[in-house]
């Protein structure tokens, strides 16, 4: 009935949202401004669209010259007065300054005087088209602080005409880079910020799914709009402050479930942007996510899969009138963001057990491949809803990333196989084990540092291990069929299954080796073995069977039983931060927690805290081991921020009565640029997670109590861990070995949480 931006603006409209900045603003379709101005939508542009011109769409079809503002002013003011002209007859949120061709910084010679005379020279059109009566009374919008590149531009911003509007932006990954100080928060035209929850550029788009986590928002906008940068903040707050209600009421009220279904709906939606945003779908890659260690791949794997599910019993339920707008709102995120997780999870098992030799590498290329081609089928799926209604909307191509730009086409990850009719070398069976990428019998880099004649696989078992078994893995290793059995000479152990059959079709099995009673296990480390053999009834000449014999390390260190927090286990401590044995909430603000560890929600202080004023979170550990040299080593995992305070973000750790170290962990870097460590497809923002090292001398076990102090309210701080060995982060392969007790492993997420008692 209204063209394509009518049907827009009427969608805007049904949502009560207010405003609309197109790409291509009055060009593509002449009726989107006076339908906007129908419909009560206030028009705009972005931040590289001065004037109300979308450019440099515009600029290419109607400008003369080049996009310079020194070389070729007159044009360019001509061009800008048209568009003030144009859009004279609507409410217009106009956008001041000038960005450079290509949203390029302007010329660094002299972009700080050359900003002011735009400046300038924009408002005497305004007030001219406007006949001086003052009638653009909708504050102009300024975004330039993105494309600041020194001190002399931040501080030309800041001074620019009070009655205009500031953005304050992010980094492009919803971090906002500064908030405004005391004294930049009285101009009348006020502030707001310029915040990104899709992006195009460096490191890698972002832009095919819901990837934005909501707390993170609620963090990063609630900080916002407490410096006052509050224009146009009411209705992202709104959905961002209110998560339960907004998607609760939403869920009862246009698709008709229960009061408990709503809970399950919010729920489905908290996870898919939480998972989604701990690496963003298209940096996701087969080695993202560890595969040996901590069962952290079949862990993700396996949220993935319940989420898929719960969603999918939602989806069931609903009336026929209500599962379309489920699948494209919801479910549809979860099924693909599902499908993607659990294909490149399948490429990395397919390459680990190619590397091991193991038949069953086959089988998991042919998962990648079927999932590949599911992600079509789900996209396909999503654009027949309603007849075609959303056609389109998921064209977006997002796997096999080459560079930043979004690829020409889906490409599926890299796969392996191995020949399906040779026979391994070293026998029929492949014993492998859970925290290493080695294989026994035979050859392998990952079985000892040697690569060969090394030591029998060892998994240990821990008393406080968070992880209660361990596991072994019996497989093919070509296409002959066996029989297998697994004697033990302890009886202080269990195996799950003590025999079976391995053939081509049934070509792995996992043992898990469990001990029955703690109680009858001696204290310190006791070794003992399983003995893993296989009979084929038809070998090649010259080829054993192939026995292995494994070893378990089982650790029986007990915690004395007046200690209540958390227990070293397989040689770490890993807590995560939200838990806390105590919380001292301090007199100026209080701490609560959602999602994301800490949250402040009534600080709003200008001042760093001096240590024991803010928050102070105290965690009880007992570690039985001595570090390296006495010397704990610990990591704290703080959520990507940036010193938006102008000033170095911080915060204090403790351990017992040791001096408080002050503890500031982005580097300073020139307003308008990004510290080195951010960037990058394996830095901060792109593994959403900054590392901060921190150390404690002269530790010996025992109890201890690590203390950590809030000193800025912007610091969210996710987990805890500290690990026995002298590096942070090794190999697995350098902490498998026989003999080996444990020690910190080689993960996207970290080891799961300790143990409590």
């Amino acid at each position: 009935m209204w063209g394509r931006c009518g049907n827009i603006h009427h969608a805007i409209n049904k949502t009560k949202a207010y405003s609309y900045s197109p790409a291509c603003f009055a060009v593509d379709d002449p009726l989107n401004q006076p339908l906007a101005d129908y419909f009560g939508i206030v028009m705009g542009t972005s931040h590289q669209e001065p004037m109300a011109r979308s450019s440099p769409n515009e600029w290419n079809l109607y400008g003369s010259g080049p996009w310079n503002y020194t070389s070729n002013a007159a044009n360019v003011y001509k061009y800008f007065q048209e568009g003030a002209e144009r859009a004279k007859p609507y409410e217009t949120l106009f956008t001041v300054g000038m960005r450079g061709s290509g949203d390029l910084p302007l010329e660094e010679s002299t972009n700080i005087a050359l900003l002011e005379k735009i400046i300038a020279d924009q408002r005497t059109i305004l007030t001219n088209v406007f006949n001086g009566t003052g009638c653009y009374n909708y504050s102009p919008g300024l975004d330039s602080i993105q494309g600041a590149r020194s001190k002399n531009i931040m501080n030309t911003v800041c001074a620019s005409p009070t009655d205009i509007t500031l953005l304050w932006t992010d980094d492009n990954w919803g971090n906002i880079m500064r908030f405004p100080l005391p004294n930049e928060r009285t101009r009348s035209g006020g502030a707001g910020v310029y915040y990104h929850v899709d992006y195009v550029g460096d490191p890698r788009d972002y832009k095919w799914i819901t990837s934005s986590q909501i707390p993170k928002m609620w963090e990063q906008l609630s900080i916002a709009s407490e410096r006052n940068c509050d224009k146009d903040l009411d209705s992202q707050l709104e959905y961002t402050l209110n998560l339960d209600s907004f998607v609760k009421g939403w869920a009862q009220r246009d698709l008709g479930v229960d009061a408990n279904d709503a809970r399950v709906v919010t729920e489905i939606v908290a996870n898919l942007t939480r998972w989604n945003a701990r690496k963003k779908p298209e940096l996701l890659n087969y080695t993202t996510y560890s595969v040996t260690n901590y069962r952290e791949a079949e862990t993700v794997v396996e949220g993935w899969s319940t989420l898929e599910k719960t969603s999918t019993s939602i989806y069931n339920k609903l009336s026929h009138s209500a599962q379309s707008a489920y699948y494209q709102t919801v479910h549809h995120a979860v099924l693909a963001s599902s499908n993607l997780g659990r294909m490149l999870v399948a490429a990395g098992q397919n390459q680990l057990k190619a590397s091991q030799a193991r038949l069953g590498a086959n089988d998991l290329a042919e998962k990648v491949e079927e999932l590949f081609e599911g992600d079509y089928t789900l996209e396909e799926r999503y654009h027949a809803l309603e007849d075609g209604k959303w056609n389109h909307l998921m064209d977006q191509t997002h796997l096999g990333y080459y560079y930043w730009q979004q690829p020409m086409t889906n490409t599926m990850p890299s796969i392996t196989r191995v020949q399906k009719n040779k026979q391994a070398l070293a026998g029929p069976m492949r014993v492998t084990i859970e925290g290493s990428a080695g294989a026994w019998p035979g050859d392998n880099e990952k079985n000892c540092a040697l690569g060969y004649n090394c030591p029998p696989p060892t998994v240990v078992l821990d008393r406080y291990s968070s992880i209660k078994n361990a596991y072994i893995d019996v497989s093919a290793g070509g296409p002959l069929s066996f029989s297998w059995t697994a004697t033990s000479n302890s009886t202080m152990i269990s195996l799950s299954s003590s025999a079976g059959n391995i053939s081509p079709k049934d070509n792995d099995h996992r043992v898990f080796v469990n001990v029955k009673d703690w109680s009858q296990v001696p204290g310190g480390t006791t070794t003992v073995g399983v003995t893993f053999a296989a009979k084929a009834p038809a070998l090649p000449k010259g080829q054993p069977n192939g026995n292995v014999a494994a070893l378990v390390n089982i650790v029986n260190r007990e915690a004395p039983s007046d200690f209540h927090g958390f227990v070293q286990g397989n040689g770490v401590v890993s807590i995560e931060a939200a838990h806390a044995t105590r919380n001292s909430s301090g007199e100026r603000c209080r701490l609560v927690c959602y999602s994301l560890p800490w949250k402040d929600v009534v600080c709003n202080s200008d001042s760093p805290f001096a240590f024991g004023d803010g928050p102070v979170l105290e965690y009880d550990i007992y570690t039985f081991d001595v570090p390296p040299q006495s010397t704990l080593n610990g990591t704290i995992y703080v959520s990507p921020v940036l010193n938006s305070y102008a000033r170095p973000l911080a915060f204090g750790v403790a351990l017992d009565s040791q001096t408080i170290t002050n503890v500031s962990f982005v580097p300073a870097s020139n307003p308008g640029t990004l510290p080195t460590a951010w960037k990058g497809l394996d830095g901060w923002v792109a593994n959403s997670i900054i590392p901060v090292p921190v150390s404690f001398s002269a530790v010996q076990p025992g109890a201890h109590t690590f203390k950590l102090y809030m000193l800025e309210p912007a610091v969210v701080v996710q987990k805890i861990v500290f690990g026995m060995l002298s590096i942070l982060w090794v190999e697995a392969s350098e902490t498998d070995f026989a003999g080996d007790v444990g020690g910190l492993l080689k993960s996207y997420l970290g080891p799961p949480e300790s143990v409590v008692v």
